[in-house]
């Protein structure tokens, strides 16, 4: 019942075009996208969620959670494909968000966005099997520590953006690529 009457308050503040992104006001983040693809599919894709608050100054902060899996083809040591199945890639993570307008209109219902985060979490690499069938992997799963950077354009309470993430501790992938579309609910103060 709580979820639905979220649902019917976002709805009719977008509907209303109700001003939003007032200081200390709260809001709800949800994103789905794809993970090094343009669009989502069963085999690549990713998926987040936070709560937030805006500074005086419009910045949006956030904490997130998140989940990407991508499944990538068996090569050998040249790159070369050695079978037509496919190695499942999952990221679980967590983080911290801020976003800084770069502009605004004077309504506030349209900002384009650069959005920077850090990330923490877990990489797990064909489940976390070592041998696939007779071949033996060299990557394994490990902690992930990272950074994003992006761009994101929000109108209304929509938003359409791209996030280039680093991996730092990734023994698989050190760059990924994040395209997504989101829906902000922007709570009453």
């Amino acid at each position: 019942m709580r979820g639905f009457i979220l649902l019917i308050i976002g709805l009719i503040s977008t509907i209303c075009n109700a001003q939003t992104h007032l200081r200390n006001q709260q809001f709800v983040d949800v994103q789905l996208g794809a993970y090094d693809h343009v669009f989502p599919g069963i085999t690549h894709f990713a998926v987040r969620a936070g709560i937030g608050k805006y500074t005086k100054k419009v910045i949006g902060n956030q904490f997130f959670v998140g989940y990407s899996h991508k499944e990538t083809p068996l090569t050998d040591n040249t790159s070369t494909l050695t079978s037509a199945f496919s190695i499942p890639v999952d990221h679980y993570f967590v983080g911290a968000q801020s976003e800084v307008p770069l502009f605004y209109n004077a309504h506030r219902t349209v900002f384009f966005k650069l959005p920077f985060s850090v990330i923490v979490g877990y990489e797990s690499i064909n489940k976390n099997t070592i041998s696939f069938g007779q071949y033996s992997l060299q990557s394994r799963s490990d902690i992930l520590l990272g950074g994003c950077l992006g761009a994101e354009i929000e109108l209304y309470n929509f938003t359409v953006g791209v996030r280039q993430q680093i991996n730092l501790t990734s023994k698989y992938q050190k760059f990924s690529t994040f395209p997504y579309l989101g829906y902000k609910l922007h709570l009453f103060r």
